[in-house]
């Protein structure tokens, strides 16, 4: 788990519960007073400029941890950034985490390169998939100042996020491109095609015509024909 639930209260929450993991330290003032009393610091074969080292003094929480240092450099301002990793794990459970197999024998760097392999794949993709809806949906570029106003935006955004998802899911089985798409690439891509509607004297769609020069126009027409082929509506590939 990264920062966002590195708070004492969830460290100990998830200790107190026999819960195993690697977390974060959320508490930079923490951070600070811990990376002060690492005696030796040592480089990390996989990230380059990252150096760490075991706290000397760890945090006392309400069960025993591990804490680990790493650091890297500021290119911005100069000197070091620095994070603390609090876990509980057994070198079987980190080996396991990372997904590695344990060796018989392995030295001290190795098990740390595992404990950071075991950290990076941590969860991510909630907060990755919201970004992506909300920028799919252009969410962030719209706000009301009425609550009201704001409130029916936020439904009909739902809505847009709602049937994208749904057609998405139609056109999958067509289009293994569409099937790995998120938001902003179904609205940005497959739904940026050019075509054009022909209606008949009554204002009734008689045929949909997507230009069949974009590469994921075929998907659409293969979903016509597998679910409504024997439609009076017609549904061409052509020249727009």
């Amino acid at each position: 788990m990264d920062a966002g639930g590195g708070t004492d209260a969830n460290i100990n929450f998830f200790l107190e519960r026999g819960y195993f993991g690697v977390i974060k330290v959320k508490n930079w003032q923490r951070t600070c007073k811990l990376v002060k009393t690492v005696t030796s610091w040592q480089s990390l074969p996989q990230l380059p400029d990252h150096e760490w080292g075991w706290v000397g003094e760890p945090h006392t929480y309400v069960q025993p941890t591990q804490q680990l240092a790493i650091r890297w450099p500021n290119k911005k301002k100069g000197g070091w950034l620095y994070c603390i990793l609090v876990f509980n794990l057994s070198a079987e459970l980190i080996f396991e985490v990372a997904r590695s197999s344990m060796p018989e024998a392995y030295t001290e760097l190795e098990l740390i390169s595992v404990i950071v392999d075991a950290y990076d794949l941590r969860g991510g993709g909630v907060e990755t998939s919201y970004k992506n809806s909300k920028q799919g949906v252009g969410l962030h570029k719209r706000n009301k100042k009425s609550f009201h106003a704001q409130e029916m935006l936020i439904l009909l955004a739902q809505l847009a996020y709602n049937i994208t998802g749904w057609v998405q899911n139609e056109l999958a089985p067509h289009s293994s491109t569409i099937a790995s798409f998120g938001t902003l690439r179904m609205i940005r891509d497959a739904f940026q095609i050019s075509g054009k509607i022909e209606l008949d004297t009554n204002g009734n769609i008689v045929s949909i015509t997507l230009n069949q020069i974009h590469k994921l126009a075929q998907a659409f027409h293969d979903y016509w024909q597998s679910r409504f082929a024997q439609s009076q509506m017609s549904f061409i590939l052509g020249e727009i």
